[in-house]
């Protein structure tokens, strides 16, 4: 249990409880007073990933910057807006996966569908690094006039899908703004 924990004032400490203010974690960690919160992300196992950090931190950037890009948050606020974002990745694969499905409603076989869905991803993660575009103008972009990919977002725009990423991300920020801030309980820690 973290209570049971004891810190010294020359330790250096980085938080990787998330969902905790960096007060809070200063409270549990006293007296030590270099402390960083950090959220890396799973693919930070391949060197693919991001790990946001806040407040900024040269020990903490400098440990998972070997991982992977590490993005300084100059705000808790924008620490924590970062983090909710996370919360996509199931959907992501979701995604993913429905695609998958509905070719192998259409005759595709099982393998097949799956190496092609994750290639066509892997080409398009690649695609906001190399341009200096927005991803508005790259969604514009991709939505030739009258196409199938306009076809595509404008059905999912009309029935609200993106909307309600929106929403699900103000939930899942409320969540974290919340278990941020409550007092210290110290069965739990």
């Amino acid at each position: 249990m973290l209570a049971e924990l004891r810190f010294r004032s020359d330790q250096h400490v980085i938080s990787l409880i998330a969902t905790y203010s960096l007060g809070r974690v200063a409270s549990l960690v006293a007296p030590a007073s270099k402390i960083a919160c950090a959220v890396p992300q799973p693919t930070v196992a391949m060197r693919a990933g991001p790990t946001v950090v806040f407040p900024p931190d040269p020990v903490a950037a400098s440990l998972f910057g070997r991982l992977g890009p590490v993005v300084e948050a100059d705000s808790e606020s924008e620490f924590r807006s970062l983090f909710a974002t996370t919360a996509a990745m199931a959907a992501y694969f979701t995604l993913l996966d429905t695609l998958r499905s509905w070719l192998v409603r259409h005759d595709v076989e099982e393998s097949r569908a799956h190496e092609y869905i994750a290639s066509m991803f892997k080409g398009l993660s690649g695609v906001p690094s190399q341009s200096v575009r927005s991803f508005g103008e790259l969604a514009r972009e991709f939505k030739t006039k009258g196409g199938l990919n306009e076809q595509f977002a404008k059905h999912l725009a009309d029935r609200g899908v993106f909307d309600a990423c929106c929403t699900a991300l103000d939930a899942i920020l409320e969540r974290i703004n919340i278990g941020a801030t409550l007092p210290r309980d110290p069965n739990s820690d």
